[in-house]
């Protein structure tokens, strides 16, 4: 397992926290006022931590060559000037090479960080890029005040005797060098589906704030000086070098320490050196108070916290009641925190809530300028998770066009962002593009992507915009929505694969434990002496069927009385091949990943001496069930089986293998561009020679098109063509039906397939197009009759369903809801056939529609 590491550097008072597996979690100190230290034997290497506090390095003239300024570097002044955006390439080169002193294998680090407003994206951003050049740190950002309320939860003694409730209000008081910030969070009571038993989830509510002036550390520690040098006639600058004044601010005992003069004489601080540091807390603001007194209990913590007569004055300050719950956070419980936060990303338990400002683009709705969300209001997302989101409209480049203009609003910033994006080379035509967005909470800017699958440059290198370097705007959306001329583009769905749900790796599932199915397997060797085990082809045909099996996860939970609001059917792997992610009571057990590998892996080794051992004994049922398992973990189908598929369907082979698996079989697994051009030309070949699509075909090129984001572009023109002119027969056939037999599986399956075609335009742009060709006015007339036919049956069944009862009745409601997602459905594909613009998910939608069973 890889080892996890949280840090809290603030400066002041810095600790990390390590953790193995197997192994208690380890907290170091780093030292009071960290600092870096340059060895004057490398001059390139910093080193920090407590060698650093000891060495004589940077502590003034007085320690001659070693003593120079440049030798020494204090991480709260780099911190601030990380912060204020002026950090030197030294700065960097320090940082980075102290984290490598830390950092002695390839680990997981989750660093703390504050709250604040001043702690902006763009400081985030500088911090995370940073932190990439250290190149065995996989490192992520945490809120300070949330990695505060996870190490009290999980190790604090105090919170042994405080009671947490589900909902609770929790204000978080962090003592810094700055000055006082205050955070609060809710508490959320969840099912450790890992470890079992309940699991306290912070949730944060807003953006901290903070308080600076007396109450900041830094003038506790000038404070500490004067008084420390009055006493023993010792110069300012020198004892500004010194770690005695600061251990004396955050309430530690001065340890002894020996300093060096400028004349080169020695002075001696005594431990006992200095007096109680307490001066007057700073007045605070009424939104700090009321703020605090929202809040349920309060946790103080931050380096000064150990200064307890300061706390004490603080707490003193800020008017919290002494009957009211007060936890008092202990030595690096920030840092055991960021532990506790990568440990749950590594199994997959939920950190933290949090919520990402709304961010809008300017956009066409129906021709219209409009503002829409790329990031929606209030959305809520698991901490350490992406939010991936595509603005919902229509954007394309026109002909000749040399620069494209953005504006952005963004949630609680007055003023909106105007970029003026220069592409790369005029565009020679008009040209769909995709303005996307990428964002986890707290680690950053929103990556905001401008990319198109038709204009080459585009495609080769997507735009990004930055919020930081946009102009900031003064008109309202209103008056730059007046100045926007409307403009049409291309239309054509994203490929997006179809998810799965974590409900069929629950252990409790009422088919049996999953992962207990695959270690099942792989514990039985599926050939002993040339003879099939009967036991390890159970276990294989026990995968197949629980892989293949779609199930409605919400009907499930209930069944088990858990929660869970998905309503689409859904199997145990997305069609990609993806692992589901977490959803309400369910998330995919850790050692699922490695157990479905290895299963993979196993039916692939054992493939090959199976085919010819059946081949001579004639029992092809064991090759059907591999390729069953194989088939339909999608993407990670075995190469050996792979191949074997493509050759059968080629006709090279002669094994006797059910044509719905095959054809099926390789539409689940195609995605590769040397797979894709196989099966595109053993397409071609049948249709070519007057050959005829079944249904089985349709589904799999269907899946192909509409889940595979290369496929559009490697499907050949003239099997494009002719694959259109089946779906056209095809459609011509389902409106020849009367009601009872009309637009079912087939139907759906049809939909599916126009879906997947239209994306061929990111080849060919005018495919399809009802101004340039007959075969697209064709199409449109065809899903014009379809459509009026759906809307008709509606009708007729809700007519017949005012007139009957029972379950007559309830089918009759059943059919006219059928029929009106229908409507929808083919009311979008007709708008994306004219290039007016539709749902770019339309894939997903038509995937999740009923297959239309009576």
């Amino acid at each position: 397992m890889t080892p996890l590491l949280g840090f809290d550097l603030n400066g002041l008072w810095d600790f990390v926290a390590e953790s193995d597996e197997g192994h208690e979690a380890i907290v170091k100190d780093l030292g009071i006022h960290g600092s870096l230290v340059r060895p004057l034997a490398d001059a390139g290497r910093w080193i920090g931590g407590q060698q650093a506090a000891l060495a004589p390095h940077g502590r003034g003239p007085g320690w001659g060559q070693i003593g120079a300024q440049g030798n020494r570097l204090f991480l709260l002044d780099l911190i601030h000037r990380f912060t204020t955006g002026n950090p030197s390439e030294e700065d960097s080169v320090a940082i980075q090479s102290f984290l490598e002193t830390l950092v002695t294998n390839i680990a997981i680090g989750v660093f703390a960080v504050p709250d604040i407003p001043e702690y902006d994206e763009a400081v985030r951003d500088r911090f995370l890029h940073l932190l990439t050049r250290t190149p065995r740190l996989r490192s992520t950002l945490l809120w300070r005040p949330i990695a505060a309320m996870l190490g009290c939860l999980e190790y604090s003694s105090e919170s042994r005797r405080f009671q947490p409730a589900n909902g609770q209000s929790l204000a978080v008081l962090s003592l810094m060098d700055s000055g006082m910030q205050l955070a609060d969070v809710k508490l959320i009571c969840e099912r450790d589906s890992g470890h079992g038993g309940e699991l306290w989830v912070p949730e944060r509510k807003r953006s901290g704030l903070q308080v600076c002036g007396s109450c900041a550390g830094s003038t506790l520690v000038r404070s500490a000086m004067r008084q420390i040098g009055m006493s023993l006639t010792v110069d300012e600058a020198v004892l500004s070098t010194s770690n005695t004044p600061w251990r004396v601010a955050v309430g530690e005992k001065p340890e002894f320490e020996l300093l060096r003069l400028p004349d080169r004489s020695w002075c001696k601080l005594p431990a006992d050196a200095g007096p109680m540091v307490l001066i007057r807390a700073v007045d605070v603001p009424d939104a700090f108070r009321a703020r605090l007194n929202e809040a349920d209990a309060l946790l103080v913590e931050g380096p000064m916290a150990s200064h307890v007569a300061w706390v004490d004055a603080v707490l003193h300050t800020v008017g919290w009641p002494a009957d009211r719950p007060l936890l008092r956070a202990g030595k690096g419980l920030v840092a055991k925190g960021c532990l506790v936060a990568a440990e749950r990303a590594q199994r997959g338990a939920p950190i933290y809530y949090d919520f990402l400002p709304q961010l809008e683009i300017n956009a066409l709705v129906s021709d219209k300028p409009k503002f829409v969300e790329l990031v929606p209001k209030d959305m809520r997302l698991e901490g350490g998770k992406i939010y991936k989101g595509q603005a919902p409209e229509q954007f394309a480049i026109d002909k000749g066009t040399t620069q494209l203009t953005f504006y952005l609003f963004k949630q609680d910033w007055s003023q909106g962002r105007k970029a003026e994006v220069v592409l790369p080379e005029p565009a020679e035509a008009q040209h769909p593009i995709r303005v996307s967005v990428e964002q986890s909470p707290g680690q950053g800017h929103a990556r905001v992507s401008i990319e198109s699958d038709t204009f080459q440059p585009l495609r080769r290198k997507p735009l990004e915009l930055d919020w930081s370097r946009m102009e900031t705007v003064s008109q309202t959306r209103e008056q730059l929505l007046a100045a926007l001329v409307g403009k049409t583009g291309f239309a054509y769905p994203n490929a997006i694969p179809t998810p799965g749900h974590a409900v069929h790796w629950h252990p409790d599932h009422r088919c049996g434990d999953l992962c207990r199915q695959l270690k099942a397997y792989l514990g039985l060797p599926l050939v002993k002496g040339n003879v099939v085990d009967a036991a390890a082809h159970a276990a294989l045909k026990r995968l197949r069927e629980r892989f293949s099996r779609q199930e409605n996860p919400k009907y499930v939970a209930e069944r088990m009385s858990l929660i869970c609001e998905e309503a689409q059917n859904r199997r145990a792997l997305g069609s990609d091949g993806a692992l589901p992610r977490p959803d309400g009571d369910f998330a995919v057990p850790i050692e699922a990943e490695p157990l479905l590998d290895a299963a993979i892996k196993k039916v692939g080794s054992e493939f090959q001496d199976l085919l010819a051992l059946q081949r001579r004994r004639a029992e092809p049922q064991i090759i059907t069930d591999i390729v069953g398992f194989a088939t339909w973990c999608f993407w990670h189908c075995p190469a050996p089986i792979a191949a074997f598929l493509q050759e059968l369907y080629e006709g090279k082979h002669a094994f006797r293998l059910h044509h719905i698996l095959l054809r099926e079989g390789l539409g689940r697994i195609v995605h590769e561009s040397s797979q894709l051009q196989r099966y595109f030309a053993a397409v071609e070949a049948k249709l070519s020679v007057g050959g005829s699509l079944t249904s089985a075909e349709f589904a799999a090129l269907s899946r192909v098109l509409g889940g595979c984001q290369e496929a559009a572009e490697l499907l050949p023109t003239p099997t494009a063509n002719r694959i259109m002119q089946e779906t056209l027969s095809e459609l011509d056939r389902q409106n020849a039906f009367v009601r009872q037999e009309a637009y079912k599986r087939k139907f759906k399956a049809l939909l599916l397939m126009l879906a997947g075609l239209l994306r061929h335009r990111r080849a060919r742009p005018s495919f399809i197009d009802p101004a340039e060709g007959i075969a697209g006015k064709k199409l449109v007339n065809a899903l014009e009759e379809a459509k009026g036919k759906n809307g008709k049956f509606r009708i007729m069944e809700l007519h017949n369903f005012s007139h009957t009862t029972g379950g007559v009745r309830a089918g009759h409601f059943a059919r006219a809801r059928r029929f009106e997602a229908n409507v929808k459905i083919l009311a979008e594909l007709i708008n994306q056939i004219h290039k007016k613009g539709s749902d770019p998910n339309i894939i997903i939608q038509i995937n999740d529609l009923e297959d239309g069973l009576d």
